[in-house]
């Protein structure tokens, strides 16, 4: 009996730890991206945002990239404008959010 414990302890431990040391993943910018283009044509596609909403999501967007690339051409971003990128990308993805479900 004290076999089997000991073994099933030992195989417990051995499936822990490879999950143990396993860092945190960094955020997948490219999937953030393609999920709130499916968000925005979803939300046109079924009328939910309007054309005058999909005309401010776009440039707010586009303002975003403008600002980023110039930011990175500058040099490597330091913490604060990291910080500052993902509250902006937050904000487009809280106007997407707000244009797809006002009303509701």
């Amino acid at each position: 009996m004290l076999k089997h414990i000991t073994a099933v302890v030992l195989l417990g431990l051995t499936l822990a730890a490879p999950a143990a040391g396993q860092t945190p993943q960094k955020p997948d910018h490219a999937k953030q991206k393609a999920m709130m283009q499916h968000r925005i044509r979803a939300g046109v596609k079924s009328g939910q945002i309007s054309p005058d909403e999909l005309a401010a999501i776009r440039q707010h967007l586009r303002s975003f990239r403008e600002q980023l690339r110039a930011a990175r051409g500058a040099g490597q971003l330091t913490k604060e404008q990291r910080l500052a990128f993902k509250r902006e990308w937050r904000q487009i993805s809280r106007q997407v959010f707000r244009a797809k479900h006002k009303g509701k």
